[in-house]
């Protein structure tokens, strides 16, 4: 429960993140919607396991929040580098979610299934744009 996580926390644990946190996460960087964009929530996970590409580099600070340094102009920035992309990626994705749903009628599929197609979907135009 929820006692039990910020306890494990204070005492320096590593906390295996839920699918709630995940959500907030979405919330925060996305504009995640729970009830609309549940089948989007496979993107979310691929940005938060998204590599640093160069020329940027991923650094900690004395706290322990993580931020990034272009190693070629020296700028420095909180957000991961690929941020903006899969924002526009998540944004896209919604809108044609939104107009495949006017298109076709309800499909007696569960949601899990629809985002595996969404996800699979996701890694083709990943490896063509690489």
């Amino acid at each position: 429960d929820l006692f039990d996580r910020k306890k494990a926390e204070l005492a320096g644990q590593t906390v295996p993140e839920t699918r709630l946190d995940l959500e907030e996460f979405a919330k925060e960087v996305f504009g995640y919607n729970p009830n609309e964009d549940h089948e989007l929530l496979f993107l979310v996970e691929e940005f938060k396991r998204a590599p640093v590409t160069a020329p940027w580099r991923e650094y900690s600070s004395q706290e322990g929040c993580r931020f990034f340094v272009n190693k070629e102009t020296g700028e420095k920035t909180w957000e991961h580098p690929a941020t903006e992309y899969y924002q526009e990626l998540f944004r896209q994705y919604r809108a044609e979610l939104k107009e495949n749903t006017k298109e076709r009628p309800p499909v007696d599929e569960g949601p899990e299934t629809r985002a595996d197609k969404h996800k699979n979907r996701f890694m083709f135009l990943s490896n063509l744009r690489d």
